[in-house]
């Protein structure tokens, strides 16, 4: 669905990586999907600022292209191939719909502090009204927040009081999102965008256990979750396969050397029930599936594409003691 030109793209347990290589390039896709839907008809959304990231990856040498923007007489050649580009733009452009709505809700409801886990380029704190005069704080690593720093430049003022976080999930974040002025004793909306499957199973356990330890009474969460079946060999397998394909006929770029998403990429092996979890703590939760968000929104996912590819949940929580 995206290309990226340069970078590698090796994980282990400990890694690092800058905006053009391994997680960090995720961050360029989905900036990108925004770009696209944002210069689309009737878009579900519009991101003034997307386009920027792309503009400031080009001038350190990286090609990105959207696989949305087809060849002509492509679908003739290959549609199912045409249908799973679209049907994954078509989530991504969905997701980023749910979350910005999540982000909206809570700030209608009185809550003043807002926590993006693995921010990359997130841009809600500039582009969502709602958010004026509310706290943000944006995780992620130092590279990938220094860039979009530089990206966005000093005449572009975020509404909302935003505050960078630099540090990796796996390190001891709660103690900087304390350092950086966050209050534990103030209701907090939570964010985790794209991220779980990125993050090795035991540290999407202490991600949890740490955003319940933080949460005051009112608290509320978004998270994205795969289902176990996405994480099964054979989804994967069909899934890289698909973007493969996309690579070599163009519709990701002249090549698949250096795609952004790779199965390398992520982390598989048993994993905590996030619903079910946050239950058991007190958590009020609502659960709707990624195919019924998209087909509510005019974006239905296509008859062709595998149902374990598309087997993600967004889940929202509430804390209620």
């Amino acid at each position: 669905m995206i290309h990226i030109a340069g970078g590698e793209m090796v994980r282990d347990s400990d890694d690092r990586w800058e905006v053009d290589e391994s997680v960090g390039a995720t961050a360029l896709g989905a900036a990108a999907v925004r770009a696209y839907e944002s210069a689309a008809g009737s878009p579900l959304f519009v991101d003034p600022y997307a386009q920027r990231f792309l503009d400031a990856a080009a001038e350190r040498g990286m090609t990105v292209t959207h696989g949305g923007r087809m060849p002509e007489d492509f679908s003739d050649s290959d549609p199912a191939l045409v249908e799973f580009v679209q049907t994954m733009t078509n989530y991504a452009a969905t997701r980023t719909k749910c979350f910005d709505d999540f982000v909206v809700n809570a700030a209608v409801a009185g809550v003043r502090q807002f926590v993006i886990l693995a921010a990359g380029l997130d841009t809600r704190a500039w582009r969502l009204d709602a958010l004026r005069g509310c706290s943000v704080f944006e995780i992620d690593q130092p590279e990938v927040l220094r860039f979009k720093e530089a990206a966005l430049g000093p005449k572009v003022v975020p509404v909302a009081y935003d505050t960078s976080v630099p540090i990796d999930l796996r390190g001891d974040w709660p103690k900087a999102l304390r350092a950086a002025g966050f209050q534990q004793s103030d209701p907090t909306a939570w964010s985790a965008e794209g991220l779980l499957p990125y993050l090795p199973p035991e540290a999407q356990g202490s991600l949890f256990d740490r955003i319940d330890g933080l949460s005051a009474s009112g608290s509320r969460l978004i998270v994205d979750v795969y289902r176990p079946e996405f994480y099964g060999d054979a989804a994967l397998e069909q899934a890289f396969e698909q973007l493969d394909r996309a690579a070599r006929s163009g519709l990701e770029a002249d090549g698949d050397d250096g795609r952004i998403y790779q199965k390398d990429l992520f982390f598989t092996g048993e994993r905590i029930d996030v619903s079910a979890w946050l239950r058991e703590r007190g958590w009020e939760v609502s659960v709707l599936p990624s195919v019924d968000a998209m087909a509510a929104l005019g974006r239905p996912a296509a008859a062709s594409v595998s149902a374990d590819a598309l087997s993600s949940d967004f889940v929202e929580a509430k804390r209620l003691d």
